[in-house]
């Protein structure tokens, strides 16, 4: 479930700034005091937050924004309602898309495959060209029966492992919703709590589209050794001027504020500035 707010700001101008509680106000110092003055304790959010009465007991609450972009949280705040639905690497509402097996071999040649694209795609493009035109008279030799371990026993399949397109962050949009993408961008800060993390990337566009890598509780149980050391991550980002992500994940939109994020379920489903996990953890111990 989402954080419980504990305690909020209250801004009463733009010079001053108190720490409230919940039990420093009655609903009638709300309404004629605090009412809108109201602020997300989270650093770096400016979310609006009300005030309701639940079973004659006094709750902070999201203020109810609709449309309106000021009174939003910031993306991975633990007290956003949108966190409800993401911490555990799942919607609120049934999902409705189909569950995808991928391989690491696969993520990790896609992750690689769209880095280098990036870095020098001239030199890539060349060379994807003359391997096509050199494999040409092998493909109808070519087996194309893979085997895929599911638990304990292997299975043959006749077709290869469904393609991962790649976007940069600028173009992602409504026909991405719930689909395993490759998406390019470049990371603009990081955020560490206990038991989950988000990095934010940055669009290069006029209109500066943000969209989160979300490392859910989910995830951190299933990758529970890696997320323990994720604070390297966050070190490798802070020491670093600009680091390009490259990340594979299914593609989510929120619908209260229409913005755009990834679901990640494995450890190696990113590359910052074409390194992965254990190579950034490595670089660091050794510095």
């Amino acid at each position: 479930m989402k954080e419980v707010i504990p305690y909020v700001f209250f801004r009463p101008n733009e010079n001053e700034e108190y720490l409230m509680k919940i039990t420093d106000m009655n609903k009638s110092s709300y309404q004629n005091v605090y009412k809108g003055k109201l602020f997300c304790p989270h650093k770096g959010c400016n979310a609006n937050i009300g005030v309701v009465k639940k079973n004659e007991t006094l709750h902070f609450r999201t203020w109810k924004s609709g449309k309106n972009k000021k009174k939003e949280h910031i993306f991975g705040c633990p007290f956003d309602v949108r966190y409800n639905e993401i911490q555990n690497g799942k919607n609120s509402k049934k999902n409705n898309y189909e569950q995808v097996i991928l391989s690491d071999r696969h993520i990790q040649n896609t992750l690689k495959n769209a880095y280098e694209n990036i870095i020098r795609p001239k030199e890539i493009k060349d060379k994807n060209l003359k391997k096509q035109q050199n494999s040409k008279s092998f493909e109808n030799e070519e087996s194309k029966v893979k085997n895929i371990l599911r638990g304990d026993a292997f299975q043959n399949l006749v077709q290869k492992e469904q393609n991962i397109y790649s976007r940069f962050i600028n173009q992602i949009d409504e026909t991405d919703i719930n689909q395993i993408r490759c998406i390019i961008g470049d990371v603009s800060s990081m955020f560490l709590g206990d038991s989950y993390a988000y990095i934010n990337l940055l669009g290069k566009t006029a209109d500066f589209k943000i969209i989160s890598i979300y490392f859910s509780e989910k995830f951190k149980a299933t990758n529970k050794n890696q997320f323990q050391k994720f604070n390297v991550i966050k070190k490798y980002i802070e020491n670093n001027d600009r680091i390009i992500c490259c990340c594979i994940g299914r593609i989510f939109k929120n619908k209260n504020t229409y913005s755009y994020g990834i679901y990640v379920d494995r450890y190696n489903a990113f590359l910052l500035n074409g390194h992965g996990f254990y190579d950034i953890l490595f670089s660091i111990n050794d510095m």
